[in-house]
């Protein structure tokens, strides 16, 4: 059981392949991960040792644990690779059966009985029976995501949301038969996860977490997340970890967000294993086990890095200054002291036998090896000594025995260390003495409540008592951190169905009573324009009468149209030769055909693989001539034509966490390029770029300088004469930033702010507007 006082620690990590890692499975109690990359798959025990690898012609979509059968006897795992599902068994590593029966890609399998249910983009579920197909029905208009077993047998699907379409994107299914659809999602349904015998958790494009009842209605919404959410899992005492494209799995507990585990690219799938320990898939090509237990969160580079710091701590004691001293040459008398500073060769012995105590089986997928271990060593052991063989200084002694005094620069003795140490405790126990408050609790057992905390834990909540009260005095006896204080008053609100009244305005500090949450704020997602007609974009680009493309690049440019109009495809993969092939049209195209350009380029970074490549080409970038988009930003800004579609394209980058670095970088010379916005009649799409940075510098930005620049331009854009979608999005970005960052007002007031609000109400009779207006009054305090 994982305890709350209790951090997820890395304990390993196992390199896979270059490629990224796009999924995990756990195989039940066997001790093994089976996890998957573009076109491979590899078997791994649980500690960390490589058994098993296999190389596929084809990506590898989605994989699954299949529990042990009449067929396979330890079990198996299901591969998905285009329309085909292939069967391994894990005993002997070989394939032995292949499911074919789907039109488009297998997007994932689940085990439902004695049976096999698949999912695919082409908007069906099969049933397989003894490997054959049973049953075939159409469960959703769009391309089928995700598929879910539920503990009481009933099945849920997610699905990508297609315009203009009422069929909802979550649904629950008893045989063919739909119970319940799910309404909340406003994007994509990517992962789902059974949570238990409670309902169903689902991870979203649109950047948010959900858990839905098991009758359809959603119960909580849990943003954290600054990115496309790609998995999520959950154990049965209730923690919940989730995957993003904004490189971090965070872990909630109590549907708050308690620990983030930050990562260096996407995660694109997360697991717990029977343990509590997580698995997690990233797409800079390593999986990485995190646990609790704190016997195995000592990886050899932490070994290394204590040991470097008791070194230095034992030089420092060493260093004395030239003393003078009684030499008792007695020899009876001489007896090692077990306060002596340790030598170099008694640290070697026990740095060693603490290797030997930590030493896994090494492995070529290991991050540190005992042998790269072993020669960080010796190379600290040579430093070390060349610094002792400078020090060395010679030794006074002075053989009268009158003169012997004891010197501060001597090694406190052990009887010393013990008086100072009862000292230390005995002080600090003073401070630690409260006086005792009589507490008057009313003990009418009606008004009692056992509220669950998990862990077996349970708090016996009274409703007459004060609920932050009650939540802090539990954290108090049961030695929890006061940082569980909001978890605790959400589970006892959750459980005994009351309502939390109380809210602190960031900016007035006053205390007023609002919802529970409001309607609008905080934006916690960003917004991207996905809207092109394919049709006027090839004819401008690949059939125009005055070609600027060879016969090759045609072909590469009618296999990207392909891709990007696909309705089965969700995911497309682009290669680098399309990306160089773009790249080199934005920097020859004449200015009044670059548009086109500019369009298909911003459809491809919706894509990971395309926002990927790009980034990759211009960012970082060490010459700023390189950085073609940034040249084509500030060169092509002054028509209308071209001024749209660059800043739909800049919008687009924040669709993947891999631009986040590119956009904050340029964020001064890109606001000025755009500066001409207002005058060119572009300020929808303007105003959505503006609450796009708002929402990726809140949480990302330490200080508030980026933010005054985005609060500006937000501001700029409720005092000019446009659209209210316009000044709706402009207002959204304003309320988010004055809700999670305070004293960001500090410099320029409220009232300025506020009268900029009022008088972009004016004439507005929307009635969201006004709502939006009004929920900002009570940030403000006013």
């Amino acid at each position: 059981m994982v305890k709350m006082t209790e951090n997820y620690k890395l304990r390993c990590a196992l390199r896979h392949d270059d490629d990224e890692v796009r999924g995990i499975a756990i195989c039940g109690n066997t001790g093994k991960i089976v996890t998957s990359s573009d076109k491979s798959i590899r078997l791994w025990t649980v500690q960390g040792e490589h058994l098993w690898k296999h190389t596929y012609p084809s990506p590898v979509q989605c994989i699954s644990w299949i529990p042990s059968n009449p067929t396979l006897q330890s079990g198996g795992v299901s591969v998905c690779m285009k329309n085909v599902v292939l069967v391994w068994d894990l005993d002997s590593r070989k394939m032995v059966k292949s499911l074919v029966g789907h039109e488009s890609q297998v997007t994932g399998i689940v085990v439902d009985g004695d049976d096999l249910v698949s999912s695919s983009i082409d908007g069906t579920l099969k049933r397989w029976r003894n490997w054959e197909c049973m049953e075939t029905w159409a469960a959703h208009e769009g391309p089928i995501q995700a598929v879910v077993k539920l503990p009481t047998g009933e099945l849920v699907t997610g699905s990508s949301r297609i315009l203009e379409s009422r069929d909802s994107i979550l649904k629950m299914w008893k045989g063919k038969i739909c119970l319940h659809t799910f309404h909340g999602h406003t994007d994509t349904v990517c992962g789902l996860a059974a949570m238990s015998d409670r309902g169903i958790l689902s991870a979203s494009h649109d950047g948010s977490l959900r858990f839905w009842a098991l009758n359809g209605q959603e119960t909580k919404n849990m943003y954290g997340h600054t990115a496309t959410v790609c998995s999520v899992d959950s154990l049965a005492s209730g923690l919940i970890v989730s995957g993003s494209e904004d490189r971090s799995a965070k872990i909630w507990k109590g549907f708050s967000c308690v620990q983030s585990l930050e990562h260096p690219r996407c995660v694109r799938d997360t697991k717990f294993m029977e343990n509590g320990d997580i698995v997690t898939a990233c797409s800079d090509g390593l999986v990485r086990i995190w646990t609790v237990d704190t016997n195995m969160g000592d990886t050899p580079d932490l070994l290394v890095q204590r040991f470097n710091a008791t070194i230095k701590e034992k030089e420092k004691v060493a260093e004395k200054p030239k003393v003078e001293c009684v030499v008792n040459t007695d020899p009876m008398r001489f007896r090692p002291s077990r306060n002596m500073v340790d030598t170099t060769n008694l640290l070697v012995q026990r740095f060693n036998a603490t290797i030997k105590e930590k030493e896994i089986r090494p492995s070529r997928n290991m991050v540190d090896t005992t042998d790269l271990l072993v020669q960080r060593f010796d190379a600290t052991i040579e430093e070390i000594e060349k610094v002792a063989e400078k020090r060395k200084v010679e030794c006074v002694v002075n053989t009268d025995p009158m003169r012997f005094r004891p010197s501060r620069n001597m090694v406190d003795t052990t009887d010393l260390l013990v008086q100072r140490f009862n000292a230390t405790i005995k002080e600090k126990e003073k401070v630690a003495e409260k006086p005792k408050v009589e507490c008057v609790v009313n003990t009418d057992p009606m008004r009692l409540v056992a509220v669950d905390i998990g862990g077996g834990r349970t708090l016996q909540y009274n409703r007459s008592v004060n609920v932050y009260a009650a939540a802090g005095r539990w954290l108090i006896e049961n030695s929890e951190p006061f940082q569980h204080l909001l978890t605790i008053k959400d589970t006892i609100l959750e459980a005994t169905g009351q309502k939390d009244n109380i809210f602190v305005a960031p900016i007035s500090h006053k205390t007023s009573y609002i919802p529970p949450h409001f309607k609008y704020l905080p934006e916690r997602k960003t917004n991207f324009d996905n809207s092109i007609d394919y049709a006027a974009n090839r004819a401008n680009i690949v059939d125009h009468k005055e070609k600027l493309l060879t016969d090759s690049e045609i072909t590469t440019m009618k296999s990207i149209y392909g891709r990007l109009e696909s309705p089965y495809d969700n995911d497309p993969v682009f290669q680098a030769s399309d990306i160089d092939l773009l790249l080199g049209m934005l920097s020859s195209w004449p200015p009044s055909r670059i548009s086109h350009v500019i369009d298909i380029t911003r459809m491809t970074v919706l894509y990971h693989s395309g926002a990927n490549l790009l980034m990759g080409k211009i960012y970082p970038c060490k010459c700023p001539d390189n950085d073609v988009l940034m040249k084509v930003i500030k060169s092509n800004s002054q028509t209308k034509e071209n001024l749209l579609a660059n800043i739909r394209a800049v919008t687009n980058l924040f669709r993947s966490s891999w631009c986040f670095g590119w956009l904050q970088a340029h964020r001064i010379e890109i606001l000025s390029s755009f500066s001409s916005w207002h005058l060119l009649g572009v300020h929808d799409a303007y105003s959505v770029l503006i609450l796009n940075y708002a929402v990726l510098l809140i949480p990302s930005s330490p200080s508030h300088d980026g933010l005054y620049h985005i609060l500006f331009a937000a501001l700029e854009i409720l005092r000019k004469n446009v659209s209210f979608d316009s000044k709706f999005n402009a207002l959204r970005a304003v309320g988010s930033m004055l809700l999670l960052k305070k004293g960001l007002l500090e410099n320029i007031g409220r009232d300025f702010v506020w009268s900029i609000i009022l008088k972009a109400s004016e004439g507005c009779s929307d009635s969201e507007f006004h709502k939006l207006q009004s929920e900002i009054k009570e940030v403000l305090g006013i």
